[in-house]
C-alpha cells in the first residue's frame, strides 16, 4: 500500500507517495497539490527506504528537469 507524505519547500509543497516497505516501489511526486502523481526514475531501494533520503533525492531531480 503506497503511503503519501509532504514537505514545504520555498518553492511550494512535494508530496511523495510509495510503499516504503518495498524496496521496487515506484517514487511517485505532485507538487502543489497538481491532480495527479507522476512518475519519478527512482525506486524506494534508491533512497534507501527513507522518505527523507527519498524527498531529498526527488527535489533534486525537479531541479535538475527546469
Amino acid at each position: 500500500m503506497n503511503t503519501h507524505y509532504s514537505k514545504r519547500y520555498a518553492w511550494g509543497t512535494l508530496e511523495i507517495s510509495a510503499n516504503f516497505g518495498e524496496a521496487s516501489s515506484q517514487i511517485r511526486y505532485r507538487v502543489n497539490q497538481d491532480d495527479d502523481f507522476r512518475v519519478t526514475p527512482f525506486q524506494v531501494a534508491s533512497a534507501g527506504h527513507s522518505t527523507t533520503k527519498a524527498f531529498a533525492l526527488v527535489n533534486r531531480w525537479l531541479k535538475g528537469q527546469n
